[in-house]
């Protein structure tokens, strides 16, 4: 990052991670240690720079997580999202933060954390169904209307929207935000726009 403090100590701050450990006031470093990590540096990137994220991977090989479990990939790109197709000519840093680079980032991402991937599907099946998050809004800003993916397999599933469930799914969703404005938006609470 842009920053006049330089670049993070990878050595101290995984000794004060383990001090608030054995506090008990952060969870186990063990937990972290089991974990693929991904990390991504675009050649081009002015916001987070190269350095800034090497001390990062520095740091989990401190706190225990394997050289191995680590995948540092350094390609071209700036501060964005990297696919394959779509988004602003790659090397660009503007809204909405996707970069055309020829890297088709989420499915590297995936693949490193799960394993080998199956074949993308040759166009999403299900349809896209919108509805009103304003339910989940209670102790974040949300843009009123969001947009999910139902899966053929999942329609007509107990408790999954539909649009003539639309007033009782309106008023579990504010029973569920009123209830607990922290727990995550469930299928049960989707309140589904016209």
């Amino acid at each position: 990052m842009k920053t006049t403090l330089g670049v993070p100590d990878p050595k101290a701050l995984s000794e004060r991670a383990k001090e608030l450990a054995s506090d008990g006031k952060i969870d186990p470093l063990s937990d972290v240690a089991k974990e693929n990590v991904y990390l991504f540096s675009g050649n081009e990137d002015q916001t987070v720079e190269r350095p800034v994220v090497e001390a990062v991977r520095d740091f989990l090989e401190e706190v225990g997580v394997p050289e191995t479990n680590i995948n540092l990939v350094e390609k071209e790109g700036n501060h964005a999202f990297i696919t394959e197709q779509g988004g602003a000519a790659c090397g660009i840093t503007a809204k909405p933060y996707v970069s055309n680079c020829n890297y088709d980032q989420a499915k590297a991402i995936l693949a490193w954390i799960y394993g080998p991937l199956q074949d993308a599907a040759p166009k999403p099946k299900g349809r896209f169904i919108d509805f009103d998050q304003q339910a989940f809004a209670a102790w974040r800003r949300l843009r009123r209307r969001g947009r999910g993916l139902c899966a053929p397999c999942l329609r007509g599933a107990k408790g999954l929207p539909s649009p003539h469930r639309a007033p009782w799914l309106r008023s579990r969703a504010r029973r569920s935000a009123t209830i607990s404005s922290r727990s995550p938006a469930s299928p049960t609470s989707l309140t589904p726009i016209g």
